[in-house]
């Protein structure tokens, strides 16, 4: 071979060197078969190939995102996404990877190609393991659309309990009336159960009663709601005097048995009244504080007295633990239109016990006063 064929030939191999080197670099993919007549491609995850060459495909989803509304915590469904051939060529579609494990690709209807004009299933699948109020998971597909190669495809609505209850927690009565029974109403309610219903209340305290109705056309739309019943609390007039705490439950046969607790609060003011250096009279509680246990401890209540002839009768003492001992003078100082009753309280000598908020001593008192029959108070303290 003479010198200059060498030279060239040389040249010649490197300019095609070159040519593949940075066709790799930039194209991702070379088809070596490409050579022998066969169509270039290039590769797409998820195992797609999409021709270097048109017609192609054109991938169209009818939509990207579904929104199911409002489902309960263990919920779940599916939902079937259409994505159109637009195009002027054929089109594959393949599933790719999901947000997390609570959404995945069922699969799609098929995977061969998909002629212009046609158009190919994507199921997606959930199931709502998280107890966040909104759920929004995303699942891929890939295509050989060059100008569409991945579609996110969205599922997403919100997460919310069965039942509500509106007011939460505590329904406040304030002040009970002393001639008729005070009432407080609120909804059970849902955004989710086609039907609320209710099967029976419990409450220990025989003075509160529990009534309810479907509740209204206008009281569900407030409330956003699919359905729900109006709730009617009654205290009865001959309620004890001093603070009413109390706790509700309605049950539900939802879901086999489903039990909502509320509380009750509220206050009935009368011709008695206590008073004293350790006493709440927002929340009739005498606070004896800590003291030892061998030791006890006493203190003093002043009992104002209105409205009665005669002297106050203290025919019975009701509590809980039966750990305090009440001194009552048989007669009383007369102050103006009241009577003054100094009342000795006294936690005597014994083994320690913590006696604080849900466990206080509860007292009830029932006395010959026409108009106050029963009084309730509570002691709290610390026996160390």
């Amino acid at each position: 071979m003479k010198p200059v064929a060498v030279i060239l030939t040389i040249a010649f191999t490197f300019v095609a060197l070159s040519v593949t080197v940075w066709l790799g670099r930039y194209q991702g993919v070379i088809d070596l078969p490409q050579l022998s007549g066969g169509p270039p491609t290039e590769a797409v995850p998820g195992s797609l190939e999409i021709p270097a060459n048109g017609p192609f495909g054109k991938a169209v989803p009818v939509e990207i995102s579904h929104d199911f509304g409002v489902l309960t915590l263990g919920s779940k469904g599916s939902h079937v996404f259409v994505i159109k051939n637009e195009g002027q060529g054929p089109l594959r579609v393949k599933t790719g990877k999901t947000s997390c494990i609570q959404c995945t690709v069922g699969g799609v209807s098929r995977e061969d190609d998909i002629l212009p004009g046609e158009s190919v299933d994507v199921t997606i699948k959930w199931e709502i393991k998280s107890p966040n109020e909104k759920f929004r998971q995303w699942a891929e597909v890939h295509t050989t659309d060059p100008d569409n190669k991945r579609i996110e495809l969205s599922i997403e609505g919100r997460v919310d309990r069965p039942l509500r209850l509106t007011p939460e927690d505590v329904w406040v009565v304030g002040d009970l009336l002393p001639d008729v029974p005070t009432v407080v109403r609120g909804t059970l309610y849902s955004l989710i159960l086609d039907e609320v219903t209710i099967d029976k209340f419990e409450c220990v305290n025989p003075h509160v009663s529990v009534t309810w109705e479907p509740a209204t056309p206008e009281t569900l739309a407030e409330l956003k709601a699919k359905s729900g019943v109006q709730i009617t609390v009654s205290v009865a007039a001959n309620s004890p005097l001093g603070p009413l705490r109390e706790s509700i439950t309605l049950v539900s046969p939802h879901n086999g048995g489903t039990s909502i607790q509320l509380g009750l609060t509220g206050q009935r003011s009368g011709p008695i009244e206590f008073k004293g250096p350790r006493w709440n009279p927002e929340t009739n509680f005498l606070t004896l504080g800590e003291f030892p246990a061998n030791k006890g401890i006493k203190s003093k209540l002043y009992l104002y007295v209105r409205d009665l002839e005669g002297e106050l009768v203290v025919e019975s003492i009701e509590q809980k633990y039966n750990a305090v001992k009440f001194t009552f003078p048989p007669t009383g100082k007369v102050i103006g239109k009241s009577k003054l009753y100094e009342v000795e309280v006294e936690i005597p000598p014994g083994s320690s016990a913590k006696r604080r908020g849900e466990d206080a001593e509860q007292i009830r008192l029932k006395l010959n006063h026409p108009n106050a029959k029963e009084y309730r108070f509570y002691v709290s303290y610390h026996s160390l």
